[in-house]
């Protein structure tokens, strides 16, 4: 049976030549197997859900241009690469060569995977997606792989040059058709740009990276840097912001709930009504002469029995307990449709997709101080220190700061602007009811009512929604930090705890006190 390390030609990991060494290097089973797997791998896991993404046709009708034209041809290109390599790989082989089966498996699984990408381009050009964040994702990926494996030929040049002339070559022709695809991903595949004149929203012309990084609104801030700005040269919101997209969402699940409200409601008035016909003194079931007969409650846990003497009838025959009033006045209580449903319907994909954001970005700030640690045992090591480590952590600072910064600004971004959707759906709402109300609805809310829940309800409602996160992200961070806490200072962190604890209440009368003298 064919073992991994026969299938790769080697073991997939070296400590000793990748970590503790002064010029590290992956080893070539880890470079021709997790390196070509792993961004592959991406995309296929991504594909089923990028497809369902990619059903619905939304934006511009893209004609076929140099743009895209250019892009699938490279594409392409790369795929003959692959599968050159491939093919290569397989005739030495076949000829009795020592050819580990990785070496034709992973130049095979690249060329299946590029030709996935090249159909994928086509599909998001009839789909009218001027850019693609999958496969961006997909070439960054590609990319970062492919400067490990640079390193690695260059620095094994010479022997890479005599035993492997022809898979050398056909890498540097692979990854230089690479760069010049992911230099293209930055640009959008738009049928028309903007004047500088226009008033459309930047934010649709922009490209993946730059919608991650905010780069579309450059223009905005260069033009207030240079003269104060002006309505005129406001552009108009996102089509996705206006209330005229996204109430129609809205109402037809607010219909809905209501819908399914009277339909409970009636339901619950016929079992009342027939549990109190039921529960009656007087129907066709009491006997003529009531002597020592109890009268059960069928909504309440205690049970009252009211006897009486053969010749005497009940003082109060229509009597009920308290619990049994209590009960019927709880049956009776008309509950309200649900508004919190409506608006999960309607917006709760846009809210679990700006948690999910915020869900990275809380992880990250786990990650700076376990590198801080590292840098610290780094430095205190005075024999054999590998200087490589002190660039990799330096770099590893950089980029934690970056995504941070791009996950918390998305998230940021996504539940300001719902929040913002949110509040307008709901004073539309608002403001259409109160047209439509009949005189005497209008009787029990006067216009000032009305004009509170349009102006401060609604408000709170969107104050509330953009900061969400804290419910879930606050236990989080506090769970973890006192995890990591306990692991370096054992059970000494008990104690700042408790003073944290201790010091709840107090934090409480000091917010109470100043929300009371606002108010005053």
């Amino acid at each position: 049976m064919l073992n991994f390390s026969s299938f790769c030609g080697g073991d997939i990991w070296d400590a000793n030549l990748t970590w503790d060494t002064v010029h590290p290097d992956f080893t070539e089973c880890f470079q021709n197997s997790v390196l070509v797997w792993v961004p592959c791998g991406f995309l296929w896991l991504v594909l089923p859900f990028y497809a369902c993404y990619l059903k619905p046709k939304i934006g511009w009708h893209i004609p076929p241009n140099g743009l895209n034209r250019l892009k699938t041809l490279v594409c392409l290109l790369m795929m003959v690469a692959m599968v050159t390599e491939a093919i290569k790989k397989g005739l030495d082989h076949k000829d009795g060569k020592d050819v580990p089966m990785v070496l034709i498996v992973s130049p095979s699984i690249m060329a299946a995977t590029l030709l996935v990408a090249a159909i994928l381009m086509r599909i998001e050009r009839e789909k009218g997606r001027i850019s693609s964040g999958v496969l961006w994702c997909f070439w960054f990926s590609l990319l970062v792989a492919g400067i490990i494996l640079t390193y690695s030929k260059i620095k094994n040049w010479n022997t890479d040059m005599q035993k492997e002339k022809f898979s050398l070559i056909i890498f540097f022709i692979y990854y230089g058709l690479l760069l010049v695809q992911f230099m293209m991903s930055f640009k959008s595949d738009v049928p028309h740009h903007p004047d500088a004149s226009s008033k459309v929203s930047r934010e649709l012309f922009a490209s993946f990276p730059s919608y991650f990084s905010f780069w579309w609104v450059n223009g905005l801030l260069l033009k207030g840097f240079k003269k104060d700005l002006e309505e005129g040269d406001i552009w108009e919101l996102n089509p996705r912001d206006v209330t005229t997209k996204s109430y129609p969402k809205f109402e037809t699940y607010w219909n809905q709930a209501l819908k399914e409200f009277k339909i409970r409601m009636s339901r619950l008035r016929f079992s009342v009504d027939l549990e109190t016909s039921s529960n009656s003194p007087h129907n066709e079931r009491t006997p003529l002469l009531a002597n020592k007969i109890e009268n059960k409650a069928a909504h309440s846990a205690s049970q009252s029995s009211e006897k009486s003497s053969s010749f005497k009838a009940p003082d109060r025959p229509n009597a009920k307990s308290k619990e049994m009033e209590k009960a019927q006045q709880q049956q009776y209580e008309r509950p309200s449709p649900s508004l919190v449903k409506a608006l999960i319907k309607s917006f709760g994909g846009w809210l679990l997709w700006s948690h999910f954001w915020m869900l990275f970005y809380s992880l990250l700030m786990f990650i700076g101080p376990l590198l801080q640690s590292q840098l610290i045992d780094y430095t205190d090591k005075a024999v054999q220190v590998q200087e490589w480590k002190g660039y990799l952590y330096a770099v590893g600072f950089f980029l934690v700061a970056n995504f941070q910064s791009i996950f918390f600004h998305q998230s940021f971004h996504i539940s300001m602007t719902l929040a913002m959707r949110i509040k307008a759906v709901l004073i539309a709402a608002v403001y259409k009811k109160s047209l439509t109300m009949s005189n005497e609805a209008r009787k029990n809310s006067t216009v000032g009512e009305i004009v509170n829940l349009m102006s401060v309800d609604c408000v709170r409602i969107q104050d509330a929604t953009g900061y969400l996160y804290i419910l879930w992200s606050s236990p989080l961070l506090i769970g973890v930090s006192m995890y990591m806490l306990y692991l370096y200072m054992g059970p000494s962190i008990f104690a700042g705890v408790a003073v944290l604890v201790l010091l709840f209440p107090v934090y409480g009368l000091i917010m109470a006190g100043s929300l009371l003298s606002k108010r005053k």
